[in-house]
C-alpha cells in the first residue's frame, strides 16, 4: 500500500510505502509524481517493513523523484536506466527494481523500466566482450 499524508500547515507530503506495494498502486505513485508541479514539496519517503520497522530516506529525495519523473514521461529507456545506477542506493529505486523482478509488469511505466533494465544489462555484456576482444 502506498500512503500519501500531506501536512497542509507546511503545504508538504509525506509518502509512505509498505512492503507488499502492488505494481498498480506504484503506477498511481508514477502519476502523482508526473502530474505533481512541486516535488520539492515532498518532505520524505517511509518504507514500512513486514515487521513495522520504518526506513525513512531522506536525502537527495527531489533528485530522485525528478529524474524518475522525466523518464517515466517521456517513456525514456536510457534515462529511466541512468536514474536507476545513479540512485541505486535509494530505497524508492530498489523498490521499484523488486517490482520488476516480481512477475509480468502491465503498466506502462514499468514496461519502460524493464525495458531499461535490459538495456543496461546489454551494454555491461557488451563492454566486458568488447574489453575482452581488445585485450
Amino acid at each position: 500500500m502506498i500512503a500519501i499524508k500531506k501536512d497542509f500547515s507546511k503545504d508538504l507530503y509525506e509518502i509512505y510505502f509498505e512492503q507488499r506495494t502492488s505494481r498498480e498502486e506504484f503506477c498511481e505513485f508514477c502519476n502523482f509524481i508526473r502530474n505533481n508541479k512541486s516535488i520539492s514539496r515532498i518532505l520524505n519517503l517511509v518504507f514500512i517493513a513486514p515487521n513495522g520497522v520504518k526506513n525513512v530516506e531522506y536525502s537527495n529525495i527531489t533528485g530522485v523523484l525528478n529524474d524518475i519523473r522525466d523518464a517515466t514521461t517521456h517513456y525514456d529507456k536510457v534515462n529511466l536506466a541512468v536514474t536507476v545506477c545513479r540512485h541505486r542506493e535509494s530505497l524508492l529505486c530498489s523498490v521499484f527494481k523488486k517490482l520488476i523482478s516480481d512477475s509480468k509488469i502491465q503498466c506502462e511505466h514499468f514496461a519502460c523500466l524493464k525495458d531499461a533494465i535490459r538495456w543496461i544489462r546489454r551494454c555491461n555484456n557488451n563492454n566486458s566482450t568488447t574489453h575482452k576482444n581488445v585485450g
